[in-house]
């Protein structure tokens, strides 16, 4: 079981680079270790944040505030992925411009690399390309120390297939709204939606070449 010396887990990125499936597995590595977990997904709502719950719970949290802290109860959990794929991931699924979240995708960048020896990092192409390591990374850090066929089922339940499946299984009852007003089907329980599996690996077809090289140009600036 996992050490009671932490009561929080924050899963703290930048939109579209692999947070909503690392939240949902460190959920279930809390679950399955038998603690009581207070999932939820603060979005962009820092003041969630810091909420008080009772001290045998953790208080599980997926956020897209850049967060930092010096409780040694609470363990930071960044996923990193390349900024042109994060930034065209980000404008497909959202129907947002790019020039509306481009500055912001190169600062989480650069916030994580710059710092990188302190911080737990998932790097995106490990969740898009071995999702059991990535189980295995987060039982270390979590210290839930769970049995390998459990960490095997765990994987298997957040594979891509599986959440394919899940998001085509949805229905029209629980719909957000895009950007452009279209909407998309959304599980309460994962927090999974419509779209939310996607290839980006075609972002330079996707980005024009100015784009491209205004993110080139942000992440070589010291601001």
């Amino acid at each position: 079981m996992m050490d009671s010396f932490y009561n929080k887990v924050i899963v703290s990125s930048a939109p579209r680079t692999g947070s909503m499936v690392v939240w949902n597995i460190c959920r279930q590595l809390l679950t399955d270790a038998g603690r009581e977990v207070i999932a939820e997904d603060c979005d962009g709502d820092a003041e969630r944040l810091k909420k008080k719950h009772p001290p045998h719970t953790v208080h599980c949290v997926k956020t897209h505030c850049s967060v930092t802290s010096s409780d040694q109860r609470t363990i930071i959990i960044n996923t990193l992925r390349d900024v042109s794929e994060a930034v065209f991931s980000h404008m497909q699924f959202q129907k947002v411009d790019f020039d509306a979240i481009f500055q912001m995708h190169v600062q989480w960048y650069k916030s994580i690399i710059n710092n990188i020896d302190q911080r737990w990092v998932v790097p995106f192409t490990m969740i898009d390309n071995d999702l059991p390591a990535v189980v295995n990374f987060l039982d270390r850090i979590l210290m839930t120390n769970l049995p390998a066929q459990t960490l095997i089922a765990i994987a298997n339940k957040f594979s891509k297939d599986k959440v394919s499946q899940k998001i085509l299984s949805l229905t029209d009852e629980i719909t957000v709204r895009s950007n452009d007003g279209s909407l998309r089907q959304y599980d309460p329980q994962t927090g999974f939606q419509s779209g939310h599996i996607s290839n980006s690996r075609d972002y330079r077809q996707g980005l024009t070449d100015e784009q491209l090289q205004k993110i080139e140009n942000a992440l070589k600036s010291k601001t």
